[in-house]
């Protein structure tokens, strides 16, 4: 298994555009956000990360919607580090993250700031490339949009949700998202009905993963017990 933390810093995608096949993953994840955040409520959700941010969350029931992006100039929105939120305790309702863990050095610390800004009973959509994907395998291909996907961390949907709960968080629902081989054409793939049978037949198989989680905090009460120690006495005896 891969270590979480890197040292060395390395690019991002600016865009969906520029992964291949990501107008189309793109797509997908617009429809599956469009449910999702319909069960979001509060008064503040936080799109982290540039390809978070192209994410429309016409649905979301929250009108107070924050992009974060650290690239200057990219969205318009927050500027800044993602392992570094210049947010509040308990101050955000809802977070959507696309790709962060992915193309970050310190995955750990993204969940750990996202865990202390989110409120109890906050939601998250965590989205992540799969390992266990076609799209893992393709992007060693030659071509000059696999320059980015090759660096990307590729962590396991099972192992990101054991860091969330071990952060506390139940995992409301996860799915894998087939876009079948980025390597043919888009309309030859639908023409042929090819993501719709990956999807019935092979759906661990998708190009990314979409987890959703709730966080939960745990809050102990103390009661007072309402029995009462008798004291053991033993009779004293009169001498006379």
């Amino acid at each position: 298994m891969k270590p979480a933390y890197l040292p060395e810093p390395f690019s991002r995608p600016q865009a969906w555009e520029q992964l291949p096949g990501g107008g189309a993953i793109q797509d997908k994840l617009q429809a599956i956000a469009d449910k999702v955040c319909r069960q979001f409520f509060g008064y503040h959700i936080l799109q982290l990360g540039q390809l978070s941010c192209q994410l429309e969350l016409s649905e979301c029931p929250i009108k107070h919607k924050v992009k974060q992006s650290a690239m200057p100039d990219a969205v318009e929105g927050l500027i800044s580090n993602a392992e570094s939120l210049p947010f509040k305790e308990n101050s955000i309702d809802a977070v959507v993250s696309a790709l962060e863990l992915d193309f970050s050095r310190d995955p750990h610390q993204i969940l750990r700031e996202i865990d202390r800004i989110m409120i109890p009973e906050g939601k998250l959509m965590l989205i992540g490339f799969n390992p266990l994907s076609i799209y893992n395998l393709a992007r060693f291909a030659p071509g000059s949009k696999r320059g980015l996907v090759r660096s990307a961390r590729f962590f396991s949907c099972a192992r990101v949700c054991d860091w969330l709960s071990l952060l506390g968080y139940e995992i409301c629902s996860t799915q894998k998202v087939v876009q079948g081989s980025f390597l043919l054409n888009r309309q030859y793939l639908h023409a042929r009905g090819l993501p719709t049978w990956l999807q019935k037949w092979l759906p661990n198989l998708g190009a990314v993963y979409v987890i959703v989680a709730k966080k939960r905090v745990s809050t102990l009460t103390p009661m007072k017990p309402k029995w009462h120690a008798k004291p053991k006495l033993a009779s004293v005896v009169g001498l006379s």
